[in-house]
């Protein structure tokens, strides 16, 4: 499997990119960046987990949504695109289910053999948080648009 940088460098999609686009029509990339949530303590525990635990554990790609795919080159006009962000209001159970999501996470699972979310939520077990509590969490979107001319 190739990867995203790779074949969206590609003399290939910048022509299939012009092919299927409308006359001054706009390529748009987007992906969200890394969540907070609204609660210091708690998101100061998810940050920690996400670079220290599960952050060797990463595809290499997950750098360009990380880096708001700002190391990609391409011929067209770039124009600015608004600031937008997800947001959603979990309990913390519904914030660990979303963590299972993760590719990081089972890869973490699969090599160590071990569910790092199980350490996770002992940590979160000490901020002797509510259960219920409802916490609001935001992922920033990363975007770039551009003009094909």
């Amino acid at each position: 499997m190739q990867h995203f940088d790779r074949v969206i460098a590609t003399d290939a999609f910048t022509h299939e990119v012009r092919r299927v686009l409308k006359p001054q029509g706009v390529l748009a990339l987007w992906g969200y960046g890394r969540w907070r949530v609204e609660h210091p303590r708690l998101n100061a525990v998810l940050q920690e987990f996400y670079d220290h635990v599960i952050g060797p554990f990463w595809p290499p790609e997950r750098q360009l949504v990380e880096r708001g795919y700002r190391s990609l080159r391409f011929p067209f006009t770039e124009i600015a695109a608004p600031a937008m962000h997800l947001t959603a209001q979990w309990d913390l159970h519904q914030l660990v289910q979303y963590m299972t999501t993760w590719s990081a996470v089972n890869r973490y699972l699969t090599e160590k053999r071990v569910d790092p979310l199980l350490a996770l939520q002992r940590q979160c077990a000490q901020l002797a948080l509510d259960p219920s509590e409802i916490y609001v969490v935001q992922w920033p979107l990363s975007q770039r648009w551009f003009r094909v001319d």
